[in-house]
């Protein structure tokens, strides 16, 4: 039997937008020999819009149907790493199975199996804090984008007390998931306090 081999795929923002209009998530994502959750969390995390549920039903129907556009945004190219044997995918655990070293004593293998599953809490924790980065800095684009409405409009919400006070809420909202702003908690470390974060209890303490 041949040694599994790697490559890595590569995709722009632009092109998964097309790729995931153009054929259902399962299938984009076997494209890259990844989950469609995966490749769900990659659309948002870089504002790619994606069908919503019922809609591959609705346009094999002859439904209408809406396709938003894709929202301004750097063009990023995501790198995605798939493995095969004989020209055949396999999955990373396959290809992680055959790296681990054979005949070892127990000591040792639980101490690679320490050191893989550290690495996959790092991972897990990275696409964590990028996805409340960018869940914050969304929210703070539509608050901006509400205040320019009020700014507009402002005979209407003369009239609804409550806007200011759900626009600061908001903005602290932002600021509290936002890991650059609040305390940002990092494999291994207790706690990091942010600039912003040792600013504002400064001034508390005064």
């Amino acid at each position: 039997m041949s040694k599994i081999v790697y490559r890595d795929l590569t995709v722009t923002r632009t092109e998964l937008y097309k790729l995931v209009w153009d054929e259902p998530m399962t299938k984009v994502a076997a494209r890259f020999g990844h989950s469609d959750t995966a490749i769900a969390g990659a659309c948002r995390r870089h504002n790619i819009p994606r069908p919503s549920r019922g809609y591959w039903a609705k346009k094999r129907a002859g439904k209408p149907i809406r396709k938003p556009r894709l929202p301004r945004g750097e063009d990023v190219t995501l790198t995605y790493r798939v493995f095969e044997r004989d020209g055949q995918r396999v999955s990373h655990a396959e290809w992680m199975d055959e790296q681990r070293p054979r005949h070892i004593d127990w000591a040792t293998l639980q101490a690679y199996e320490a050191e893989r599953l550290k690495i996959e809490g790092w991972h897990n924790r990275l696409d964590g804090l990028v996805d409340d980065w960018h869940r914050a800095n969304r929210i703070r684009e539509f608050i901006h984008a509400c205040r320019g409405a009020a700014e507009t409009r402002r005979a209407e919400y003369a009239f609804v007390p409550e806007f200011s006070d759900w626009l600061a809420w908001a903005s602290a909202h932002a600021d509290k998931i936002d890991p650059m702003v609040s305390s940002l908690k990092l494999p291994g470390v207790q706690a990091i306090d942010s600039p912003q974060a040792t600013g504002r209890r400064c001034r508390e303490n005064r």
